[in-house]
C-alpha cells in the first residue's frame, strides 16, 4: 500500500471546455464505504461492499479497519436508499457489472489482504429489493486481482487489469459468458496497471489511468480502446491529468473521467500525490479531450455509475485527520448533470486545496492505494 500527499498545485490548462454542466448533492448512502463497486439495475444504482472502517495510519502506512458486505440501493426517482440483502462475502477494491437483471462481483479483497476469488451473483429481477437474492459462480476468477475494472459488451463481462496478491500489476484479461457460464481469455492491455477505470461505449471498452507498477511517479494519462470483434487495442489520445483511483462512466456518447489522484515527484513520489478535481471529457468520433466543471468535493477510492443524463459519485475516502492518523470513510452523494453541449474556453489558474490545520503554503491530504 502507498500512502499520498497533496499539495497546492496550480496549473494552467488550455484546451476545448465542455459547457460547464453542473453539480448537485443528494441524500447520503446510509453506510459510508470506500473501495466498494457501484452498478446500476434499471432505476436503481445497487452499491456492494467496500472499507466502512475508514483507514488507520501506523507510520507510512494505512489498512481498512473493517470490510462490509453490506449491500446500499438508491432509488433515483425519489433519491431514497435502502438497504438489500447482504453479499456472500465482505470484499472490497473489486469490481462490479450488470449483465439482464443480475449483478456479478469480481475480485477485490478483504479485511485481511487476502485476494477474493469467489465471483458472487445478485439477482436483482425482482421490482421488491427484499426479495432481491445472491449466489455464487462455480467456477471462480480465473486469475485472481484487486483494484482492476470491469465492462460489459455483446453480453459478456470483461475484467480487466489490477494487482497480484503481491501488488504486482497486471495486463491480462478475463472475459464471462453468462449464456454458457464459462471463463476465456481475450487478449491483454497494451501496459500493465493497476488502480484504472474502464466504461464501455458503442460496443467497444475503454481503459483508462492507472498506475503502471514500474514508475510510481507519473501515473498512466493514456486511453486504450478495445475491439470486442477483432479482439485487438489500439491507443487513444491521452488526456491532460494522469490519474489513478478515479471514476470513469459513459454519458451521452462521451466518456467522463472524475477526481482521482497525481504524484508529486519533488518528494518521496512513491508515497506522495495530491488530489485531482479536474473532470475531462472524451469524445470518441473526434479522439479529443475536454474539460468540465471541477469536482466539487476531492475525494478518493469512490464509485460512480450513470443513469439517464446524471453521474452519481458515491461515497469514498475523505480528508486525513491528523490527531488520529486517521481517515473516514465517505457517505456523500453528488450528482454531475450532464447537459452536453461544449465550448472552446480557456480554463487558467485552476487551485487544487486541501485544507489541513497547521500547514500553509501546502495542505497535506493522505490517500492509501
Amino acid at each position: 500500500m502507498r500512502v499520498t500527499i497533496a499539495l497546492l498545485c496550480l496549473t494552467a490548462v488550455v484546451y476545448s471546455v465542455v459547457a460547464m454542466d453542473t453539480w448537485t448533492t443528494k441524500n447520503s448512502m446510509l453506510l459510508a464505504v470506500s473501495d466498494h463497486s457501484a452498478s446500476v439495475i434499471g432505476s436503481r444504482i445497487v452499491v456492494v461492499g467496500g472499507c466502512s472502517g475508514g483507514q488507520t495510519c501506523s507510520g507510512s502506512f494505512c489498512g481498512c479497519t473493517n470490510v462490509t458486505a453490506q449491500v446500499q440501493v438508491l432509488a433515483t426517482a425519489t433519491d431514497s436508499w435502502s438497504y438489500g440483502p447482504a453479499a456472500p462475502r465482505e470484499r472490497y477494491r473489486g469490481s462490479s457489472v450488470t449483465l439482464g437483471s443480475k449483478v456479478y462481483v469480481f475480485g477485490g479483497r478483504d479485511v485481511s489482504d487476502n485476494l477474493v476469488t469467489a465471483v458472487d451473483v445478485l439477482d436483482a429481477s425482482a421490482d421488491d429489493v427484499a426479495s432481491w437474492s445472491w449466489s455464487t459462480l462455480a467456477a471462480a476468477l480465473p486469475s485472481p486481482r484487486s483494484d482492476h475494472c470491469s465492462f460489459v459488451s455483446g453480453g459478456k463481462a470483461y475484467v480487466v487489469g489490477g494487482y497480484t496478491a503481491a501488488y504486482e500489476t497486471l495486463a491480462s484479461v478475463a472475459t464471462y459468458d453468462a449464456a454458457t457460464d464459462s471463463w476465456a481469455s481475450a487478449t491483454d492491455m497494451p501496459s500493465s496497471r493497476g488502480d484504472l477505470g474502464c466504461a464501455e461505449l458503442d460496443g467497444r471498452g475503454y481503459v483508462f489511468g492507472g498506475f503502471s507498477g514500474t514508475d510510481f511517479c507519473a501515473p498512466v494519462g493514456a486511453l486504450d480502446e478495445y475491439n470486442p470483434t477483432t479482439n485487438t487495442w489500439r491507443a487513444r489520445a491521452a488526456l491532460a491529468h494522469g490519474r489513478g483511483d478515479k471514476a470513469f462512466v459513459a454519458v451521452g456518447g462521451k466518456l467522463f473521467v472524475m477526481g482521482g489522484e497525481k504524484k508529486n515527484a519533488t518528494t518521496n513520489c512513491s508515497k506522495y500525490s495530491y488530489p485531482i478535481v479536474e473532470v475531462e471529457v472524451y469524445t470518441p468520433s473526434t479522439d479529443s479531450w475536454e474539460l468540465d466543471t471541477p469536482i466539487p468535493d476531492e475525494r478518493f477510492r469512490f464509485a460512480a455509475a450513470a443513469y439517464g443524463s446524471s453521474i452519481y459519485v458515491l461515497g469514498g475516502q475523505g480528508e486525513l485527520k491528523v490527531a488520529s492518523d486517521s481517515y473516514d470513510s465517505l457517505a456523500t452523494v453528488e450528482t454531475l448533470e450532464v447537459t452536453g453541449a461544449s465550448s472552446s474556453a480557456v480554463r487558467a489558474a485552476h487551485t487544487t486545496v486541501v485544507a489541513v490545520a497547521g500547514l500553509a503554503a501546502a495542505a497535506v491530504m493522505m490517500v492509501v492505494l
